[in-house]
């Protein structure tokens, strides 16, 4: 099949050297007991119809393009193209015409074989930017010359980290990414994915090779079950071409997702703590009311108003309801004093793993999802023991969950539940209804979820495949667990430490922070981002200073969910004011603008707008093992060259001014970052007043609800942080005398020299400061 842009009248109007020729499309299947069979689709067979539509991205254009056949598998192929947008979609349905039931296994919407794509550039300057199918596998960009990232835990967590029936590529330059990946060159990157994602798990397989480049879309069908005269539909597929530069190149595509599955993200998460990662499972009722007690005593300082319990609770693995002996009077007495200290209840727990010998185990081994030989799936290692997992497609487990769910938001009152491991209900297995993919199943578990504990519980998903869980969650983890150290550290195995330091997917920080900035992107669009929890404390912990700041500089700036799992009964003043910083979470988040450069981008930005007027938000980052110089280009943030720009480093609390182009950092520490608000000035009207620094709140500006200035005056208001709030203000003042109030009381100016003043802040509540200007 020759497979243009400028095919059936559709145009994408991209300068664009790229072009795909000769696709291959076709459905693979099975008879019963017999082999794979395969039904391709032939362009010159088929009857083409065109049609006008209007759906969710707008008006387009509809061409179909039906091959009949007598028996066997009738193929249905479909693209839509709208006008406005630049983007192809495209779907393969099939249609049993054989008297027989047969077994769906893949469906494959684009398949180009090597020497049929050319990109304008030597395939040795491709990168291949991957997604994992959950956030605890790696998603970052690999290059023509690296290998599939693969863990040696595999044995222990093949199930866990990756689609286990996804094929791992062995050879270098060869990979996968689940739902979406980008293939980038020089120039021009060609995104391909699935604009829906609800039915069926779908890959993106490329071989970068020099030579040998490929590309493949397909949808898994999971060998379910086709009844004779009935269809099944592929999801849609995506393609799209776009210039680079591009600070955000996934843009347009996870938009066409979230509209097309109607992402959830009117739930604004509020700051949370969880006892998690200090306590782990050997939590008590006395510690957890503890540091209750204790978040109660440093509201003022850092707003806290979710409270999650988190793993250790529970008698056992799929006995949600049931405390342990730690816990001696129970959830919904938990829940009650959470809520009368003015919290709200959170609760973890993973719905769809169960423990040998729990009741379910006992009474509902027919709940359980068996392998074909009968025998239980194994949905992975849990600490203590090999679990299995709930059959979502089975009526008794749906009415199981309901009630579940039912009785722990609507009657006990956990308002957050964390979903964790959720893949396990994903698994490949012999299922109750065998016409439903594995994708289908795991939706169909997490709607009756959704379902039970109503439109305003806060649903957090993790370890769970991302494309089923668009317009059922509000918010998603996208990283691996962090951890109280930079790299994998097991403490019961020093030798393990050493083997395993370079692993993507184990606890690390690391680990977290790469899926942050490569996953930054889906925050707010198809979720709130969960980037897993701050570890802020001195004390227990092999993080260093600076990476505990950057922690706290990327969860800011990318604006994604605010958890901490510190001591909060041991942590000390300076420390809780790291947390204060980011609260409200008010960033819309930002992109690392080397994401399609290198695996764990350096270089984070964050345009600004608002009542203070336009800046920039820059993180540079050295995740190097030992310090290091960075440079940073201004042309790279669009600052137009010549013209002045303000630099202030947060964390040094230094600001200057420079006309230089590219600003050079000589020793940034290991694993630290410099975090710089850049405000160019504007020349057309240089006496007008500008906030040049702030260390109020972590986007530098966004807490000023309304700025009203001229040469002689100047009124800002400052929302309600919801906390005690302490720091300055870095103003540029066309003065040499200004007085300053704030709620009508008078403040200190600090004069710094070339029309720059500091002014030292401390407030609580919705805030009015006036400063009164006189001429120089």
């Amino acid at each position: 099949m020759k497979f243009t842009f400028q095919e059936q009248g559709f145009s994408f109007h991209n300068d664009t050297a790229m072009r795909i020729a000769d696709s291959t499309v076709y459905a693979l299947y099975r008879l019963p007991h017999g082999s794979l069979q395969r039904a391709q689709l032939t362009p010159a067979c088929c009857q083409v119809e065109q049609a006008s539509l209007h759906d969710v991205h707008g008006a387009g254009q509809r061409v179909t393009l039906t091959q009949q056949q007598g028996r066997g598998l009738n193929l249905r192929f479909t693209l839509q193209h709208y006008p406005h947008h630049p983007f192809l979609l495209f779907r393969l349905s099939v249609t049993n015409l054989s008297p027989a039931a047969i077994h769906l296994h893949e469906l494959v919407l684009l398949e180009v074989a090597p020497g049929q794509l050319t990109t304008g550039a030597p395939d040795a300057g491709l990168g291949f930017f991957k997604v994992g199918w959950h956030s605890w596998a790696y998603s970052g960009l690999r290059t023509g010359t690296a290998r599939e990232p693969h863990t040696l835990f595999s044995r222990l967590s093949r199930t866990q980290y990756t689609n286990p029936i996804t094929p791992l590529p062995e050879r270098p330059g060869e990979f996968t990414s689940e739902g979406w990946a980008l293939l980038a060159g020089e120039r021009e990157a060609l995104l391909v994915g699935l604009a829906s994602q609800a039915d069926q798990f779908g890959q993106v397989s490329a071989c970068c090779r020099p030579g040998a480049l490929s590309l493949r879309l397909a949808t898994q069908a999971d060998e379910v079950l086709l009844a004779s005269g009935a269809s099944f539909d592929s999801e849609w597929g995506y393609l799209q071409i776009l210039p680079l530069p591009d600070p955000d190149p996934a843009r347009d595509y996870l938009c066409v997702v979230a509209r097309q599955m109607a992402a959830r993200t009117h739930l604004t998460p509020q700051p949370q703590w969880t006892h998690w990662y200090h306590f782990y499972q050997s939590i008590t009722a006395h510690q957890f009311i503890a540091n209750l007690d204790a978040i109660t005593s440093v509201r003022a300082q850092v707003p806290f108003q979710v409270i999650q319990l988190d793993d250790g609770y529970q008698t056992a693995w799929g006995e949600w309801t049931t405390a342990n002996a730690k816990f001696p009077d129970g959830l919904q007495h938990l829940s009650e004093r959470i809520r009368s200290a003015g919290f709200t209840p959170g609760l973890w727990l993973a719905p769809f793993v169960i423990q040998p010998g729990s009741w379910v185990d006992r009474e509902h081994p027919d709940w359980l999802l068996h392998n074909a030989k009968g025998r239980l799936v194994n949905a992975g290692y849990f600490y203590q023991f090999f679990g299995r997992a709930l059959d979502a497609t089975h009526p008794q487990v749906q009415e199981h969950l309901h009630t579940l769910v039912e009785t722990l938001t609507r009657q006990w009152g956990y308002r957050l539940l964390k979903l964790d491991f959720l893949y396990a209900g994903a698994l490949p297995g012999q299922r109750y209804d065998a016409h439903l993919t594995r994708a289908q199943a795991l939706r169909r578990g997490l709607e009756i979820i959704r379902q039970a504990a109503g439109d305003e519980t806060f649903l957090l998903g993790c370890g769970c495949p991302f494309g089923s869980a668009i317009g059922l969650v509000d918010g998603m983890r996208i990283s691996p667990d962090t951890a109280p150290s930079w790299e994998p550290w097991f403490d019961w195995a020093p030798w393990a430490t050493r083997l395993l330091k370079r692993e993507p997917s184990p606890p690390a920080l690391r680990n977290s922070l790469r899926n942050t900035l490569n996953l930054s992107c889906l925050h707010r669009r198809w979720w709130w981002n969960d980037p897993d929890c701050m570890l802020v404390r001195a004390q227990d912990t092999r993080l260093s200073e600076a990476e505990v700041r950057s922690r706290v500089t990327l969860t800011g700036l990318s604006g994604g969910m605010l958890v901490d799992s510190d001591d909060l009964t041991r942590l000390p003043a300076e420390r809780l004011e790291l947390l204060s910083l980011l609260t409200p979470i008010l960033s819309p988040g930002g992109q690392p603008l080397d994401l399609l450069q290198r695996d764990m981008p350096e270089l984070y930005h964050l345009p600004m707008h608002g009542a203070a007027g336009s800046w920039h938000l820059v993180s540079l980052f050295n995740w190097q093992d030992c310090p290091a110089g960075k440079r940073l280009s201004l042309a790279q943030l669009g600052i137009p060259s010549g013209r002045p720009v303000y630099v202030f480093d947060f964390w040094a609390q230094r600001l200057w001014q420079t006309v230089e182009r590219e600003l050079f950092f000589p020793e940034i520490p290991a694993h630290g970052c410099r975090l710089l608000r850049l405000c160019p000035l504007d020349v057309t009207d240089p006496s007008r007043p500008l906030l040049l620094g702030d260390t109020l709140h972590i986007t530098q500006g966004l807490e000023i609800s309304d700025w009203r200035a001229d040469p002689q005056h100047l009124e800002l208001s400052i929302m309600e942080l919801g906390r005690v709030a302490h720091g300055s203000f870095w103003l540029k003042l066309p003065s040499r005398q200004a007085k300053a109030t704030c709620n009508g009381e008078s403040l200190n100016l600090i004069a710094q020299g070339e029309d720059i003043y500091r002014l030292p802040l401390n407030f609580s509540g919705l805030t009015f400061v006036e400063l009164l200007l006189s001429g120089s």
